[in-house]
C-alpha cells in the first residue's frame, strides 16, 4: 500500500516539473515580449498608437493572463 502512495507522489512531483518548465518558460517569453514591446515603444514616434504596438500589447496581456491562471 505504501508503494502506492509513493508512485503516485512521484507522478504528482513529475507533473509539477514539467508545470514548472512551463511556467518558467512562459515567464521568459513574458519578459522577452515586454523588452520588445518597450524597444518599440520607444522607437516610434507615435508611442503606443501604433498598431504594431497595440498587437504586441495585446498579446503581452493575453499571455500574461495565460501565466497567471496556471500559477
Amino acid at each position: 500500500m505504501n508503494r502506492d502512495r509513493r508512485k503516485k507522489h512521484q507522478v504528482k512531483n513529475k507533473d509539477k516539473q514539467i508545470d514548472n518548465h512551463g511556467l518558467k518558460k512562459m515567464r521568459q517569453e513574458i519578459e522577452d515580449l515586454r523588452d520588445e514591446l518597450n524597444k518599440k515603444t520607444l522607437a516610434n514616434d507615435k508611442g503606443i498608437s501604433n498598431q504594431e504596438t497595440l498587437e504586441l500589447s495585446q498579446k503581452l496581456d493575453q499571455l500574461i493572463t495565460k501565466y497567471l491562471k496556471n500559477l
